[in-house]
Order: C-alpha cells, then sequence, then structure tokens
C-alpha cells in the first residue's frame, strides 16, 4: 500500500494491508473520543488487530497524544472538580504520560479555586461537614491549602446547619446526652457556637436519649452485673459504647473515622 509518515519518527514507511485498516479504525476513534497511545493500541488489540498492527496505527495515525490528554481533561472537567494534581493523576490512570498529563491539566483552562468550590457542594451533598474538616477534606482531595480555604468559605455552606445535620446523622448510629452531642460536635472542629445551635436543633429528644443509653449499656452487660453498684458507676462515666463502633464501621468511611476518634 502507499506510504505514511510517522508521527513519532517521522520517516515514511510502507503499509501492509493489515496496518492500514487499523489505521482507519484508529481514525474512526479519535473522531468521537479522546485515547491515549497505550489505550490506543490496547482498544484496536480488543477489535483484534495484531498488537503490531496496532501499534503501528498508534504511530501513523496522526494523533497529538498531548492534545488527546487535553481532550480528556476538558472531558473529565465536564463531569466532575479536580485539584490539578487530581487531575493529573487521573489522566495518568487514563494511560497517558506524566508529561502529556501534565499539559493536559495546565492546557484545560480550569480555575482550580472554582474547581474547589465545585469538589466543596459535591462533598457536602453526601455528608455533614465542619469549615475545618471541609478545608481537610479539600487538601485530602490534592487542592492547594490556599483552594481548600476558597473553596470552604465560597461553597455557600451554613456551618450551624451542618452542625444540625451532623447532629442528626450521629443519633442514627448512637445516643448522646446533649452535652455530650456538644462535646461531639466540638470534636469534629464545630465551634462551640455552631455546636451549641446542633445540639439545640437536632431535634433529639434527650430523655429518649437517656434511655436508649441505658439500653446499650443493659444489652451488653454480664447477668451477674447488671445491678452492681460500681458497674453502674463506671459505666456511667463512660462516653463510648461497644455498639457505636460496630455499627459505625458499616457506614462508611466518615462514620468510621468518627468511631476512632470517639476511641
Amino acid at each position: 500500500t502507499d506510504g505514511t509518515v510517522c508521527s513519532r519518527c517521522g520517516q515514511t514507511t510502507t503499509m501492509t494491508t493489515g496496518q492500514y485498516y487499523a489505521i482507519q479504525k484508529a481514525k474512526s476513534h479519535l473522531e468521537y473520543s479522546a485515547y491515549s497511545r497505550k489505550s490506543l493500541i490496547d482498544r484496536l488489540v480488543r477489535e483484534d488487530f495484531t498488537r503490531s498492527d496496532a501499534e503501528y496505527a498508534a504511530d501513523h495515525c496522526g494523533a497529538n497524544y498531548f492534545e488527546q490528554a487535553l481532550q480528556e481533561a476538558k472531558s473529565h472537567l465536564k463531569y466532575s472538580a479536580y485539584s490539578r494534581d487530581g487531575l493529573i493523576e487521573r489522566l495518568e490512570r487514563d494511560d497517558y504520560t506524566h508529561e502529556e498529563a501534565v499539559y493536559g491539566a495546565d492546557k484545560s483552562g480550569a480555575n482550580w479555586k472554582e474547581q474547589a468550590v465545585q469538589e466543596a457542594r459535591d462533598t457536602l451533598k453526601y455528608g455533614a461537614y465542619s469549615r475545618t474538616g471541609l478545608i481537610e477534606r479539600l487538601k485530602h482531595e490534592d487542592f492547594t491549602n490556599e483552594e481548600a480555604v476558597y473553596g470552604a468559605d465560597n461553597c455557600g455552606a451554613n456551618w450551624k446547619e451542618q452542625a444540625t445535620q451532623e447532629a442528626i446523622d450521629i443519633l442514627k448510629y448512637a445516643s448522646y446526652s446533649r452535652t455530650g452531642m456538644i462535646q461531639y460536635l466540638k470534636h469534629e472542629d464545630f465551634t462551640s457556637e455552631e455546636a451549641v445551635y446542633g445540639a439545640d436543633n437536632c431535634g433529639a429528644n434527650w430523655n429518649t436519649q437517656a434511655a436508649e443509653e441505658a439500653k446499650s449499656y443493659l444489652k451488653y452487660m454480664s447477668p451477674e452485673k447488671k445491678f452492681t453498684n460500681t458497674f453502674w458507676a463506671k459505666t456511667s462515666r463512660m462516653r463510648k459504647r461497644p455498639t457505636a463502633l460496630t455499627i459505625a464501621a458499616q457506614t462508611g468511611s466518615k462514620k468510621r473515622r468518627i468511631a476512632r476518634r470517639n476511641t
């Protein structure tokens, strides 16, 4: 068949029939989606081209893999928020080289502070956070401290309402006194004012909470100790019940973190 120019070495080579059809298929795929060189080769191999023909096609189809990384980055940003480092890591998982991934992230036009705002809003859809807790979560997602602070301060969160929601959420898994709830919320980095607000507006009936607390203790006491004053004196001072860790461990990473902090 006619010669074609290699996009990697710039030399003109002569194609076999298999290479020709692999190139046509590669070009077809690139019209609809972005591919790294490796992912394009793997796609062609899955379509029964030989690896040799697939590699030839990836190198001779005219693809610029830096520009493919840029297209892939823009596609990811349409559906989710990313920090710069997070987007680079995502592109590397898509089999772009580090250099291609950095190019894609840096040329994507993303405003990383606004990405932090979007990530903060998305995070708050699935759990309650204090301002400090949300900043730490954003930093865990590889946003810089400056970006994380901007995200928390501009996401529209009402921290008192977040404290209320956190109180409501934790009461699903353990019983608390009003004072205990305030202490818990402060431990979760809510301010004293936010913690008091959360405890007072979570809808808890503290008498009912006390009854549930008593039932929890009684459930795990041995029969011979149920009416021992010494045991009651000891357990009445305990802030952690055995049920809290067991139940919280089944509720996801945040509740597991809650259980560990209360241990």
